[in-house]
């Protein structure tokens, strides 16, 4: 589980399309539930989070579905900010799910967890998105939330009858590998924005708050210009232009990475 947390963004393998930031989507038409089954009787995970699902079967005002895209485009930062601030901990649990001991994957694993629900602000994405509904329509995207975590529940029960797993431990094993793909489609925007070698680079360097704001401001400025598409040359200048507000001593670790010692 600590690999679908932490280390699902390092994989190479695509992730299914969806998110907050992949560009528009279309409401559907309400209808009951988001539990579809395959021909061998598998519940079919959404393409996005479930919650993001649930919400596409509601029939939602122009101004109430503003305000839950902006929870979700939140949610979306958060775990941006938490992939850019956090390159060493990905890297430590590529190795420690790899080869670690049981000690050192809890350890790591509950590390994580406090450093993204920092990130995503602790509350809930179930329950973030609820507060934005109207009574009846928190009601139902509650429900069929429930209905899905209850039909998952039971194909992992029928996967083993003799030794069933609770209910806890299914929903907290989807929710992870849920949440490692959340961290690989952050890894993919961020690569394609061309923002991510910089982040590797100076994660860890104790910025100063100026330091990060200048930062930050940069990389705006290359992702407005070239179209959130930096090639490599855009980013090396960016990396170049980074470099001139660091002091001597981030500068001295800035170049370890680059020449990899």
């Amino acid at each position: 589980m600590l690999g679908l947390l932490l280390a699902a963004g390092l994989m190479v393998q695509p992730v299914t399309p969806g998110g907050p930031l992949s560009g528009p989507r279309v409401a559907h038409k309400e209808r009951e539930g988001i539990v579809q089954t395959e021909m061998s009787g598998r519940v079919r995970r959404p393409e996005t989070l479930v919650e993001q699902a649930a919400l596409d079967r509601l029939v939602l005002s122009a101004e109430v579905r503003a305000r839950v895209e902006r929870v979700l485009v939140a949610r979306a930062a958060g775990i941006d900010r938490f992939v850019t601030e956090n390159f060493v901990l990905l890297g430590q649990a590529q190795t420690v799910g790899a080869a670690g001991t049981v000690k050192e994957k809890v350890t790591l694993f509950l590390v994580g967890l406090h450093k993204i629900s920092a990130a995503v602000g602790g509350l809930s994405l179930k329950e973030r998105i609820a507060a934005e509904l109207p009574t009846e329509e928190a009601r139902k995207f509650r429900a069929m939330l429930r209905e899905y975590w209850s039909a998952v529940h039971v194909e992992a029960v029928n996967a083993k009858p003799h030794d069933p797993p609770p209910a806890w431990a299914t929903y907290l094993g989807e929710s992870l590998g849920s949440l490692g793909q959340e961290i690989a489609r952050s890894f993919q925007r961020q690569e394609s924005s061309g923002t991510l070698i910089v982040d590797y680079l100076t994660a860890g360097l104790d910025l100063t708050e100026k330091q990060q704001e200048i930062i930050r401001e940069m990389k705006l400025e290359m992702m407005e210009r070239t179209g959130m598409k930096a090639d490599a040359e855009e980013q090396k200048k960016l990396a170049i232009g980074v470099a001139a507000y660091l002091n001597e001593k981030q500068r001295d670790r800035l170049m370890e990475r680059i020449v990899g010692k």
